[in-house]
């Protein structure tokens, strides 16, 4: 007896766990409807995982899943279901991580700026503030040739100044003569008029 169970044993264990599920759900009784109705699962589904077709069904996790909540809703062990399901089921390849910034460059600053269109480039601001700069000097800032210089202010000699540094004041007469021929580019000035008495 103990040989006939042994046997028994190791043909359930060769067989897939598709075909497991569907003579556990046959001994019991229960149609495929039954059983999609307690999983929320579609017929067609729970007839691709007794058949062992695993490309009608979701992979990974999905399918593991599945068959842990039918092996618990037969009354079977799901871990070993599971267990059996990653001999039957075809390998998963993992996808290869993509990092998206290994493949960007990094320069160190150093680099940025040997290149011959960056130093063209900062000569060119370079010129262009320079030559702003002086345009508003030239403008704003630097003193006009056109002002007249300012006279001197005539001081009245006092008793007590001993020289002065004005020339001496020139007769009342050769005024009159000097005014009427006045020197080439001079602004011309009138003589004062003298006050009623």
């Amino acid at each position: 007896m103990d040989a006939m169970a042994e046997s028994t044993d190791r043909e359930a264990q060769a067989r897939p766990i598709g075909s497991l599920l569907a003579a556990e759900r046959e001994r019991q009784g229960l149609s495929r409807a039954d059983v999609a109705q307690r999983l929320h699962m579609s017929v067609s589904q729970v007839e691709a995982l007794e058949a062992g077709d695993y490309g009608r069904l979701p992979r990974g996790t999905f399918l593991r899943g599945f068959v842990r909540n039918y092996a618990r809703a037969l009354g079977l062990d799901a871990e070993e279901a599971v267990g059996r399901l990653a001999d039957d089921a075809p390998r998963e390849n993992a996808p290869a991580i993509v990092v998206p910034s290994q493949n960007i460059r990094f320069d160190p600053l150093a680099e940025r700026f040997s290149s011959p269109y960056v130093k063209a480039a900062g000569i060119a601001t370079a010129l262009l503030v320079l030559g702003f700069a002086a345009m508003y000097w030239w403008v704003f800032i630097r003193p006009t040739g056109l002002a007249p210089a300012p006279a001197p202010a005539a001081t009245a000699a006092s008793p007590g100044a001993g020289t002065s540094s004005l020339p001496p004041p020139k007769p009342a007469a050769a005024e009159p003569a000097a005014a009427a021929e006045p020197a080439a580019g001079a602004p011309v000035q009138e003589a004062p008029r003298p006050e009623p008495a």
